[in-house]
């Protein structure tokens, strides 16, 4: 099966349209988009554009499309990003969703402990040896591997400043979606690891017709989902998750 795999678009069409022309993203056999389509700028053309496909189209929720469905409060470039985005887009177009290590409420601010550890994230996002620590604790299996430590460190950089990884985790900690969930109406299917079992069951639990499935990534930070053995298991729990099967059910 081939594959084309396409991440952090951002409501950028004309970057969209730039991979899709080039010959080596030519003739797929489905395609995943890896989260954060929106927001952006040009959102809704995004999305009609990836719904123009002529092959399958999988995705998964990327942080991008929670701020989207869950706008943060603030005034800053984040938050009235998504804003725009969710006003642009609105909740009729949601066909289906894909979410991974989905939680339903965030762990709050109240403790000094949560504002320590926001606070040392923001000092330390991007810093080597924090970012030593972070894999460590997520994925101790590539922590001993000096190539991969540099690739992780590389890949918060990257992924965000000091500031963005903040807000969004402050955001995060401050989210519930505990009444928000149950007007949920679309097929959904859950994907988690055995370390985020618990919070994953409390999600479905409180979305009519829900999926689980876990999936094995006992090496690598984030989900390898464009791999030909996951993409199987993926489109077949999908297929079968037409609102009859029952919550909680892991193929």
């Amino acid at each position: 099966m081939d594959v084309l795999a396409l991440y952090d678009i951002h409501g950028n069409p004309d970057a969209l349209d730039a991979v899709l022309a080039d010959p080596r993203a030519a003739g797929p056999d489905a395609v995943v988009v890896g989260g954060d389509a929106v927001p952006g700028p040009f959102a809704a053309a995004v999305l009609d554009r990836l719904d123009a496909l002529a092959v399958p189209v999988h995705r998964i929720r990327g942080n991008g499309e929670r701020e989207v469905a869950d706008p943060p409060a603030g005034d800053d470039l984040v938050a009235e990003t998504a804003r725009r985005s969710a006003a642009e887009l609105g909740p009729e177009r949601t066909r289906a969703l894909v979410l991974f290590h989905a939680i339903a409420k965030g762990q709050g601010l109240e403790s000094e402990a949560e504002q320590r550890e926001l606070a040392d994230l923001r000092d330390g996002w991007g810093l080597q040896e924090w970012c030593d620590e972070l894999l460590r604790e997520g994925c101790p299996s590539l922590a001993a591997s000096e190539h991969h430590r540099r690739w992780f460190a590389n890949w918060l950089r990257v992924g965000a400043s000091p500031a963005v990884a903040y807000a969004l985790n402050r955001a995060f900690n401050e989210t519930d979606l505990g009444d928000v969930l149950p007007a949920v109406r679309v097929p959904t299917l859950l994907l988690y690891r055995s370390l985020y079992e618990a919070e994953t069951m409390d999600v479905a639990s409180r979305i009519s017709n829900a999926r689980t499935m876990r999936v094995s990534i006992s090496s690598r930070p984030s989900p390898p989902i464009a791999s030909e053995a996951l993409m199987h298991r993926l489109t077949t729990a999908w297929a079968s998750c037409d609102g009859s099967p029952s919550a909680n059910d892991s193929p």
